[in-house]
């Protein structure tokens, strides 16, 4: 019984301690994200790691340090306005993704009437226990009838909740730029990779220096960004078989970082 305790006790000092290393990753994250944002117009890549293999000096613990633009991905809470209408440019473009991930294209009309305030049914069932709200978490789409583990899991890569609801150009996937625009081939999305691998988008107009995007980058006008206005911090420090992980989502108003979301396991 002394020996449980006292293990229990060990592990509770250093359960600790991995939580305070890793709300420091979270500072450290921030203060290079606010460095970054303020030097740069764009963001490019879509996440940047930070592996630091030894902390502490004494060869046991690790931490690693990512920043994720949330703004690579679509906001699924923009498909709805705030007056309870459907935003049709960000509703067709997350039914075009579902179809590119090959999920059921009436997820879309699920979420939207868990999001709106109105009884009427999309599909049916899809009303009973809507929250009539927008998403606090991502997490929470676990919670909404008829979306299962998989089909979250295949959301998961592509889709965020934060954000202005931008897309920005120099950092989301091709599933994400391609349900920009039905006229968005693979092709064209791989161009536009190709194209911010060798130089970063300055500018939205500069996508139509990439070959096939002549005319058809005027059509994006008000959805598309070279800027992201959401990060994910996300810090995992491990020390032996203990872990302690934090995800922090900082939104940035006025150029002033500003937590939006914050969980530790």
């Amino acid at each position: 019984m002394v020996y449980n305790e006292t293990v229990s006790l060990y592990n509770w000092r250093d359960m600790q301690r991995l939580s305070l290393e890793a709300e420091s990753g979270i500072e450290v994250g921030e203060s290079f994200l606010q460095t970054a944002y303020n030097r740069y117009v764009y963001t490019y890549p879509e996440r940047v790691d930070f592996p630091l293999p030894d902390v502490t000096g004494d060869g046991r613990d690790a931490m690693l340090i990512s920043i994720i633009d949330e703004n690579a991905r679509l906001n699924i809470n923009k498909i709805v306005n705030p007056n309870g209408t459907l935003d049709e440019n960000s509703y067709k473009s997350f039914k075009r993704l579902l179809k590119i991930l090959g999920i059921d294209e009436d997820v879309a009309d699920i979420i939207a009437d868990w999001i709106d305030k109105d009884s009427e049914e999309r599909v049916a069932g899809s009303e009973k226990g809507a929250k009539n709200g927008y998403l606090y978490s991502i997490d929470e789409l676990l919670d909404i009838k008829g979306i299962n583990g998989d089909i979250y899991k295949k959301l998961l890569p592509h889709v965020t909740i934060f954000g202005n609801g931008l897309v920005n150009i120099n950092s989301a996937d091709i599933s994400v730029l391609m349900s920009m625009s039905e006229d968005i081939s693979e092709e064209l999305a791989k161009r536009v990779i190709s194209y911010r691998e060798l130089k970063p988008f300055v500018k939205w107009q500069d996508l139509r220096n990439v070959a096939g995007f002549g005319t058809l980058y005027t059509s994006l006008a008000g959805r598309i960004t070279v800027k992201g206005s959401a990060f994910s911090i996300i810090v995992s420090a491990r020390e032996d078989k203990l872990k302690r992980s934090i995800n922090a989502v900082i939104v940035f108003k006025n150029n002033v970082p500003l937590y939006k979301y914050w969980k530790e396991t």
